[in-house]
């Protein structure tokens, strides 16, 4: 019960596999494929850089899921909204980028100003997404740029819940060293500390314990 409830249930990407008509779902889809030319000519045509298209897509957070870095470059340059969400799941090109373990994107989002802390419309946060996918590297960067810690996604679950939950004892440690708060109750009271025995992750239990888990 507890993994279904911690588990992120939105299904969030921008590369949309349908047939494209129109010069938005066109800029959407050479930005999946990280056609710089294709993006230009659907831009020659009419679509403005930040446009959704049919199916909420834009093309920067298309670009960043699918790591084309130099093609994010290039739509930072032309005015692309570094926090623009898609429609499904709300979801930002950074949160888009972490769920893939896309660091240089990453690096190249933070750097042109993108909100650490913004979430998608379930509450996780790239700071959640890289605790749950156990992309260490990028849970470094992320709290170095500031990352709230205890951010909540719904039902209360923070990213030291979800490492937990997922056996990511270095991100565990790397949580229990910035601070996060090691008490924090799921909606269902489940704590890191029950979740962690409960799921048979003997050594972060203990860790949390030694820490001072409860």
């Amino acid at each position: 019960m507890i993994r279904i409830f911690l588990t992120v249930s939105f299904i969030v990407f921008s590369g949309w596999q349908v047939s494209f008509a129109g010069p938005n779902d066109d800029l959407t889809a050479a930005a999946a494929k990280g056609d710089l030319l294709g993006v230009k000519a659907a831009i020659s045509k009419g679509a403005s850089v930040n446009a959704k298209d049919s199916k909420g897509g834009t093309a920067l957070a298309s670009a960043a899921f699918y790591n084309h870095l130099d093609l994010v470059k290039e739509l930072l340059k032309m005015g692309a909204e570094v926090d623009g969400r898609i429609i499904v799941g709300s979801a930002t090109p950074l949160v888009q980028a972490t769920q893939r373990n896309h660091i240089e994107v990453v690096k190249l989002l933070l750097a042109n100003g993108a909100d650490v802390n913004a979430a998608r419309g379930d509450g996780a946060t790239a700071l959640f997404m890289a605790a749950q996918n156990g992309h260490i590297t990028l849970v470094k960067l992320l709290i170095e740029h500031k990352a709230d810690v205890n951010s909540k996604s719904f039902y209360n679950a923070t990213p030291i819940l979800v490492a937990a939950l997922e056996g990511r004892i270095e991100i565990v440690k790397i949580l229990i060293k910035e601070k996060a708060d090691l008490n924090v109750e799921h909606d269902t009271g489940a704590t890191a500390l029950s979740i962690a025995k409960d799921q048979g992750h003997i050594n972060i239990y203990t860790l949390l314990k030694k820490a001072g888990a409860k």
